[in-house]
């Protein structure tokens, strides 16, 4: 068996090194380009959409818009709401803090549903502190869903802003433009 050189051995750790060396600048950089990121200029949400060809079957999807700053700018909603079952389905999806993405879901009861609008009871969340309320305007062709505080003097529910907050649903990609 023949022995390796020093001159080979010397090169071979420098080559060891080097690597090392940049497989470290190549994650710091990584993490550098992720930390100042902007994701909300690489996440695509979907467009505003309200379908309303099916009897008995009306559609709406987006991402919801305020005056209000809105606690998770980065969102989308589905809607669907059924003339026969009585109950309209909201689901949607939020990313918060650029890092924590959640999935929601709600069955609502609809109190109205005639050819210019559909409306459902105004339902209060499980902590009790706001109740909202979905109104579907077929002619215009406008989604809206209305917070109303119920409490905000006990337990969770203190410190929750008294005004309404009114949002309506848009294009995805010009809601994350505003």
């Amino acid at each position: 068996m023949s022995e390796e050189l020093p001159h080979n051995k010397t090169k071979r750790n420098v080559f060891k090194y080097l690597f090392f060396i940049v497989l470290a600048f190549a994650v710091l950089e990584a993490g550098w380009i992720y930390l100042s990121s902007d994701l909300t200029k690489s996440i695509l949400l979907p467009p505003y959409s309200l379908t309303d060809s099916v009897e008995g079957l009306v559609t709406a999807s987006g991402s919801w818009v305020s005056t209000t700053d809105l606690a998770n700018p980065i969102q989308t909603v589905q809607i669907e709401c059924w003339e026969d079952f009585g109950h309209c389905w909201i689901m949607d999806s939020s990313l918060s803090d650029e890092k924590f993405l959640s999935l929601g879901s709600s069955i609502e009861e609809i109190a109205k549903w005639t050819n210019d609008v559909i409306e459902t009871v105004p339902s209060t969340t499980a902590a009790g502190c706001v109740e909202y309320f979905y109104r579907i305007d077929r002619r215009s062709r406008v989604v809206t869903s209305t917070r109303r505080t119920v409490d905000n003097k006990t337990g969770l529910c203190e410190g929750i802003q008294e005004e309404p907050i009114i949002m309506h649903l848009e294009d995805g990609l010009e809601r994350l433009n505003k």
